[in-house]
């Protein structure tokens, strides 16, 4: 995390921690009802069609019409609070942190207080301004009041209009901001917890002041002074500088921290970062040694919604099953399990099914596989029918370990089309493998390999299904879990060796697989 201000900088150096106590309990998101798409923008500035997501990734955006920064702000922290089953009455401390503010006095965080209906009430409001990093600084000034036991329910409230401040003369910075609010509810961790913010470090490099600049709006260029010019209030960014900066800061920032926390990247289920563009988002990540899968993006169809992009991702990783936070928790959740049931039991049949029918019951002869020296000189193990069983059911517990929907219905497609390319290839070239004769083995693991080969014939050998169906879990389940991704892979050479030894399949059919 990099930000502007030096107040809330953790001398981590110094071996300094203020101590920190916060549970996220809740989120919620508020946009304005306008979508402004990318072709909009570039057929007023007259720019080609598709110059804008080659140059930003950004799709659409919104911009607001009549909504206000408090309305929009008011409305994320009620959306915030009945996630996390609150109410207003839970709440006794209002932080606005954003880079943007209604009006100067007084401060927004008082006119979203106005907003929820709190306005006799006597609730602390404040602002805190740090441009695009302010809800990460709200984050964790609101943890550290936690902590101290001031306040037991915090609101940091995320409102951003960046429209109404756009330089439309500056292509690279006017067709990449939308408008937004994001909004948390925070209350100190509770014993039984899954998860807490504990640690914060921010530094602050104040050699790039001049990158990014809103001049006007302060007392350096009053609105009525005459050295003051209408450009002044106006946006204006640096872009290409303001990446090279942050990227050659970056790295060594974060891989310090992580070394701090004695974490490697992969460590991480998810990684929510600042959408600043697609490429510096994506660029950045990758190198400070983070996945792609990894990276939460909404910047395609938010566009860069300045300190409100992080809680917006933030929000939009938990809705969608990204961020959860624990395993334990999401196998527990009936709601995403049944409805996966739905999509993976008739899969599950219709495939079974269809290879049982194929394998017992080919509609042409099937040809034998030759016999390479390959597969002559891979012994003949009976006792791997064990761990060839186990992994094998294991495949069916995969899909409900996919935590991202889009992952889930990705990899139900996959093991659709892919299990419909074997069947063509099993209908239309059926083959079959000369099984070798059973060797001495312990009484529990020939009698199973005899039940097995009994229900499983020969046949449906090219290509092999058996790799086919794993392969699609693992990819998918690696992609959701970074962590996980050394074991998943090393379960499936197991299981391909295991293949091999158990006589199933000859190399050939593996690799086809």
């Amino acid at each position: 995390m990099k930000s502007e201000p030096a107040a809330a900088l953790a001398r981590s150096d110094l071996g300094i921690q203020p101590q920190r106590a916060a549970r996220i309990a809740g989120v919620g998101k508020c946009l304005p009802l306008r979508v402004v798409s990318s072709a909009e923008l570039e057929q007023r500035l007259g720019l080609e069609a598709g110059w804008i997501e080659s140059r930003t990734g950004v799709r659409e955006r919104r911009f607001v019409g009549e909504e206000t920064a408090s309305q929009l702000g008011a409305e994320a922290a009620r959306r915030a609070l009945a996630n996390a089953r609150a109410t207003l009455g839970d709440v006794d401390l209002i932080i606005c942190a954003a880079g943007s503010s209604e009006q100067t006095i007084p401060c927004t965080a008082v006119l979203i207080q106005k907003q929820l209906g709190r306005g006799v009430d006597g609730v602390p409001c404040f602002d805190l301004n740090s441009t695009c990093i302010s809800f990460l600084n709200g984050l964790d000034v609101a943890a550290t009041m936690l902590a101290s036991g001031a306040y037991r329910g915090i609101l940091v409230v995320t409102p951003e209009i960046s429209s109404s401040s756009l330089n439309w003369n500056e292509e690279e910075s006017c067709v990449l901001l939308g408008d937004g609010a994001a909004a948390v509810f925070l209350t100190a961790p509770g014993a039984g917890d899954a998860s807490s913010m504990s640690r914060a470090r921010f530094t602050t490099l104040s050699e790039g002041s001049e990158l990014a600049e809103l001049k006007g709006g302060g007392t350096r260029f009053h609105p009525n002074a005459s050295c003051t010019t209408p450009d002044m209030n106006l946006f204006h960014m640096q872009g290409s500088r303001i990446f090279k900066f942050t990227k050659r800061q970056m790295k060594p920032f974060v891989l310090s921290y992580l070394e701090e926390l004695g974490e490697q990247p992969a460590y991480f289920r998810a990684l929510v970062a600042h959408q600043a563009s697609l490429f510096a988002l994506r660029s950045t990540a990758k190198a400070c040694g983070f996945d792609s899968a990894q990276v939460l993006e909404n910047i395609q169809d938010h566009g860069n919604c300045v300190a409100a992009s992080i809680p917006m991702v933030l929000h939009d990783g938990i809705a969608s099953g990204r961020i959860r936070r624990d395993l334990w928790r999401s196998l527990s959740e009936m709601s995403t399990l049944l409805p996966r049931l739905r999509f993976v039991l008739p899969l599950a049949l219709i495939n079974t099914a269809g290879y049982l029918l194929a394998n017992h019951y080919p509609l042409i002869a099937p040809a034998y596989l030759p016999l390479t020296p390959l597969d002559r000189a891979i012994p003949f193990l009976v006792w791997t029918v064990w761990p060839y069983l186990l992994l094998l059911l294991a495949d069916f517990v995969l899909p409900f370990l996919v935590r991202e929907r889009r992952t889930f219905h990705r990899m139900l497609s996959a093991y659709a089309v892919a299990m419909t390319a074997n069947f063509v290839l099993w209908i239309l070239l059926p083959t079959v493998i000369a099984r070798p004769a059973l060797p001495e083995a312990d009484t529990l693991s020939a009698a199973t390999y005899r039940l097995l080969i009994t229900v499983d014939a020969a046949g449906n050998c090219f290509p092999s299904g058996h790799v086919t169906i794993p392969t699609v879990g693992v990819w998918a389940l690696a992609r959701d879990w970074p962590r996980l991704r050394a074991p998943l892979w090393l379960g499936l050479t197991v299981l391909v060796l295991s293949i091999l030894t158990t006589k199933q399949h000859y190399v050939a059919d593996l690799f086809a697989g």
